[in-house]
């Protein structure tokens, strides 16, 4: 169960950058950065530009912060803001071309595949939310003090 949710996890950032095909989000995401940095683009644009970039590496790492409490609403909010910024972005070159949005479907069923195969892990196993167990501190000893006194009973 925990195999097939990395799976997905895998396939869903795979799939993040082949959004848009034939034309992929990398080669967006790249032309868009360039576009971002010579001051061409207005402030909107400039900022979506810099929201859907920043999505993108926070969802990079959903591969590395299990650990963290808040996981599961990472693991919900960063996709889905990254998708929303990127169809922000591409939506004049989605609506010449209607079949781009045909490259969306795999990127997103393999997030929902994702995010129902957690909750189902989390409806097993609650710990896999708190990711590894830490190993606790070890207590400080007292050395025992000696009650023989040498006395008979």
């Amino acid at each position: 169960m925990k195999i097939g949710f990395r799976i997905f996890l895998i396939l869903t950032l795979v799939f993040s950058f082949v959004i848009g095909m034939p034309k992929p989000a990398v080669e967006v995401e790249t032309g868009l950065a360039i576009n971002f940095t010579n001051g061409a683009a207005d402030a909107l644009s400039s900022v979506l530009i810099f929201l859907m970039l920043v999505s993108h590496v926070l969802m990079l790492f959903l591969l590395f912060i299990r650990q963290s409490i808040h996981y599961r609403y990472f693991l919900i909010y960063f996709p889905i803001v990254f998708w929303l910024f990127y169809l922000a972005n591409t939506l004049g070159a989605h609506l010449a071309e209607p079949d781009m949005f045909l490259s969306h479907i795999p990127y997103l069923l393999c997030y929902v595949l994702c995010v129902i195969q957690y909750y189902s892990i989390l409806k097993a196993d609650p710990a896999f939310a708190l990711g590894p167990p830490t190993e606790p501190e070890p207590e400080e000893t007292v050395p025992r003090q000696r009650f023989d006194t040498n006395e008979p009973m």
